[in-house]
């Protein structure tokens, strides 16, 4: 895929970032609120797992936004701090797995409820 669409081709990239955006559910369209109302009905550990599907899945749908309509990436200049001082990885780790956690806490304190009763 070649890239920098949206200086050739202005309005098929704005109807292409319509599409993809309307695909990964951002807020203004249907599927977002969809998915909210799925997740509310979900028992939390599955929630949790439709909630990391539906984050990769926009993840990758913006990625493919901005490779094949904004252009190729630029490489980052880091500051004093160098490479070290990008954190963006350690960070997302950290969410996942307190998401995953989360999430078994949920399914044990289900299972614990579902027993008991």
């Amino acid at each position: 895929l070649v890239g920098g669409l949206v200086q050739a081709f202005p309005r098929l990239s704005v109807l292409l970032a319509l599409g993809v955006l309307g695909a990964i559910a951002t807020p203004p369209f249907p599927l977002f609120f969809t998915l909210v109302e799925l997740v509310w009905l979900l028992p939390p550990a599955m929630a949790v797992c439709l909630l990391l599907v539906w984050y990769f899945w926009g993840w990758a749908g913006v990625r493919l936004l901005q490779r094949l309509v904004l252009g190729p990436e630029v490489q980052p200049r880091y500051g004093p701090g160098g490479p070290a001082a990008d954190l963006s990885g350690a960070m997302t780790s950290v969410l996942v797995l307190s998401i995953l956690v989360l999430a078994g806490y949920g399914l044990g304190e289900a299972m614990r409820l579902a027993g008991g009763s």
